[in-house]
């Protein structure tokens, strides 16, 4: 889990302080903070985490540095609570499917909603260029590393509630399955972020059918039950007595 928190109350600004203006965002003390990391967002889309200089960030905001300093001291921080907040939203969407009585249609739809969803605001855009960052600071491939496995975990967990098996067991046998659909969800983000180039129109909609059939297959195979497992020196499934070649 990352070690930074969102912050509700800001910590003490450097020297420069705020500038003329630059008032914060409006609402409370507690909602800043998001608003903050919404702004963080545009700017690292559009100019790269790298890029993005922490001014940049700042304006984006609507803030002097100096007041932007009072909520998050640096990139990796920010970055750091966009993966606690991604990770409580999922949390919760999870929560909602396990309570569902039809939980691999409830999954189905939270994934299916989530490629819209993240594909229209350019967030798989955002996350494509931190791997890339990732790729060379072993901090930021820590951070992005535990928000896979925390997701894996929460996928395992809709999985043993579908199958029927034990938590344990379901992360024994469908780990890979809760990867495959991790990798599927954003590599498919990052491209339907791009989708609204003339040049990449062509093939949208097969591209989009043929996402959904693996979706759909993968849960399908999830669902299916779990052999009986038979006394020993039997093979599973196959009923005492009678003859074996029958």
């Amino acid at each position: 889990m990352p070690s930074h928190r969102i912050r509700p109350e800001p910590v003490a600004a450097p020297a420069d302080g705020p500038g003329p203006g630059s008032a914060p965002p409006a609402g409370s003390s507690a909602e800043r903070p998001q608003a903050l990391l919404s702004a963080a967002r545009r700017a690292f889309a559009e100019k790269g985490f790298d890029g993005a200089s922490m001014q940049d960030l700042a304006r984006a905001a609507g803030m002097s540095a100096g007041n932007f300093y009072r909520y998050f001291r640096s990139r990796d921080e920010i970055l750091s609570a966009m993966v606690e907040q991604e990770l409580a939203d999922i949390g919760a969407q999870i929560q909602g499917v396990l309570d569902s009585d039809q939980p691999a249609e409830a999954l189905r739809a939270m994934l299916l909603h989530g490629l819209e969803e993240h594909g229209s605001k350019g967030h798989g855009l955002l996350w494509a260029e931190i791997e890339v960052v990732a790729a060379r600071r072993p901090e930021i491939a820590a951070i992005a590393s535990a928000m896979e496995a925390q997701v894996v975990a929460q996928l395992l967990a809709v999985f043993a509630r579908v199958s029927g098996l034990t938590r344990d067991e379901a992360a024994r046998r469908y780990t890979g399955h809760a990867r495959y659909l991790l990798f599927l969800y954003k590599g498919a983000c990052r491209a339907f972020c791009t989708c609204d180039r003339p040049s990449n129109h062509g093939g949208l909609h097969e591209a989009r059918g043929l996402i959904l059939g693996a979706i759909d297959r993968t849960l399908a195979e999830i669902a299916v039950p779990p052999p009986t497992a038979g006394p020993p020196g039997r093979p599973p499934g196959r009923p005492p007595g009678g003859d074996p070649a029958a």
